[in-house]
């Protein structure tokens, strides 16, 4: 489904503006009833993460990402609280109503520029669906749902990295294959060390 909302004339100053998160809020709202009348077989919820969701199985829902599901509640809630300060993160999940459990997730968080005429940039991560719910175009429709929140939130663009084998369905939800991701794996983090900063590396 598509959805058109009156984002004009709104007071974009700051991502705590009452006026564009109402905004966000009806529109998954309207998305979910408008997806459910289409599905009617199944009664799913978009909205964003509550602080209660991990006794839903958010972290199990993301776990097939990383592994995730031995965070512990209170580990939960600390980094909850801490991204809800931000203000700039928006965390979508998908809720099974009948069984009271999220099955899908995907996030977005908004990146301030100087270029581009003071814009904004929509960086997606984090897309993960069930996998007891495949074949419910739950992933294509949390894509519409973030896309549209970053619209919302007058991005000139949204970026998701994903796997060359993923291309194909990213080229269906309307993004397009651009440059390249390159990445740099802090190999102290990973390994549980931490270590001080190199001032000056051996090859420069």
């Amino acid at each position: 489904p598509e959805f058109k909302v009156n984002i004009f004339n709104m007071d974009y100053s700051s991502f705590e503006d009452e006026k564009i998160l109402a905004i966000e809020d009806n529109f998954l709202a309207e998305f979910s009833k408008a997806r459910n009348e289409k599905y009617p077989t199944t009664d799913f919820t978009f909205r964003k993460l509550r602080r209660d969701d991990y006794d839903r199985g958010f972290l199990f829902a993301l776990s097939h990402l990383s592994p995730s599901d031995h965070i512990t509640k209170e580990e939960y809630e600390d980094v909850f609280d801490r991204i809800q300060k931000f203000k700039i993160y928006r965390i979508v999940v998908v809720v099974d109503n009948a069984k009271d459990i999220v099955v899908g997730s995907c996030t977005i968080f908004f990146e301030l520029k100087f270029i581009r005429n003071l814009g904004k940039v929509g960086h997606m991560e984090d897309l993960s669906v069930h996998k007891e719910y495949n074949g419910l175009n739950i992933g294509r429709q949390l894509i519409h749902v973030i896309r549209e929140l970053s619209r919302i939130n007058q991005c000139y663009k949204a970026i998701f990295d994903c796997r060359e084998e993923l291309v194909k369905f990213y080229n269906l939800n309307d993004f397009e294959k651009k440059e390249v991701q390159m990445v740099w794996y802090n190999k102290g983090y990973l390994e549980g060390i931490q270590e001080e900063p190199v001032i000056m590396h051996a090859k420069l």
